[in-house]
């Protein structure tokens, strides 16, 4: 799995391009919204993104079928398409889900998750999960990377 990030005015870009064995089965067309939940369980990728310093992280995603997650904050935009080996796609994060006080100037942190049926979830950041504790849950910050605005 490759991947990119690209911070704009309007959001968070993430472009990925996963490769896939001769063993795997192919994606189902037209997949319908899910779950942010449910992604685990999907051929997909996923975008944690921690959106202030220390605040619970939100997560969006898309499955290689092309649907993509809904949440109570909104859902992304992606488009994904099969390729030779594999699928690629973009995953659109627009501005407003990524919270109010985000500027487009400000970094952002985030990990970026590919799910395999029946190998696992692949991750860009190792996970080294804390005792939960409240809103955070089990999530640690030290398990995010850095996307740096770039001109």
């Amino acid at each position: 799995t490759a991947w990119f990030a690209c911070l704009r005015p309007d959001g968070l870009y993430v472009a990925f391009s996963c490769r896939e064995g001769a063993a795997a089965a192919p994606a189902a067309a037209g997949t319908a919204a899910f779950s942010i939940d449910a992604w685990r369980s999907l051929p997909a990728v996923a975008v944690r993104v921690e959106p202030r310093r220390l605040w619970p992280s939100l997560w969006f995603a898309a499955a290689a079928g092309g649907g993509v997650s809904r949440s109570i904050s909104g859902s992304p935009e992606a488009r994904v398409a099969r390729v030779e080996h594999g699928w690629q796609g973009v995953l659109r994060v627009p501005r407003d889900l990524l919270g109010a006080r985000w500027r487009e100037d400000d970094p952002l942190r985030l990990d970026v998750q590919r799910s395999v049926p029946g190998v696992g979830v692949l991750t860009w950041m190792a996970q080294h999960p804390q005792t939960p504790r409240l809103c955070l849950g089990s999530e640690n910050p030290a398990d995010l990377g850095w996307v740096l605005p770039s001109e």
